[in-house]
């Protein structure tokens, strides 16, 4: 059911009428990040050894009805991430003065070994939530959708990259 808020608002530009999103939520693409982590040198092999002593982990199955994380024995590499969604006052924490908020929903490679999962680098910065307040518990499902939009297809289907550093033929 329409909730009818206003999306978009209309602003003349070099006499064009543009449609400006009030609330512009921008993300980052997540295949492209995930090639340019197995771009680096190394970094296979530091997923190899990141996950290989967790139990719950080996629990799960993936949906091929198969254990999701094989150990060494793997023939196509899954990955394991964890999902933050984190607010903070884009003007700092102050007690006195504005309050506003603004949200980033991060995800962390688990397969990596701790000393590189939470390096910047290999963050996996899924989008910035705008302000100028948090949303509510069910609004916030609407930025969530957009991860599960990443994530299906290659849980599903799997992603083939053409190559990587380990795997020069893909």
């Amino acid at each position: 059911k329409p909730c009818g808020q206003l999306l978009v608002k209309h602003m003349k530009e070099h006499g064009q009428v543009l449609h400006v999103p009030v609330r512009p939520y921008i993300v980052q693409d997540f295949n492209s990040f995930l090639a340019s982590i197995l771009s680096h040198s190394g970094m296979e092999e530091a997923m190899d050894r990141g996950m290989m002593d967790g139990t719950v982990i080996g629990e799960i199955l993936g949906s091929d009805g198969k254990p999701f994380i094989n150990g060494l024995k793997r023939t196509n590499l899954r990955l394991v991430w964890s999902l933050s969604v984190n607010w903070f006052n884009p003007y700092g924490n102050k007690t006195l003065g504005k309050k506003k908020s603004i949200g980033s929903i991060m995800m962390g490679l688990l397969n990596l070994p701790p000393s590189l999962q939470y390096k910047a680098k290999n963050m996996y910065l899924v989008g910035i939530i705008p302000g100028p307040r948090e949303p509510a518990l069910d609004e916030i499902n609407y930025f969530l959708h957009l991860v599960v939009d990443f994530f299906l297809p290659s849980w599903k289907d799997r992603i083939w990259f053409t190559k990587t550093v380990k795997h020069t033929t893909g």
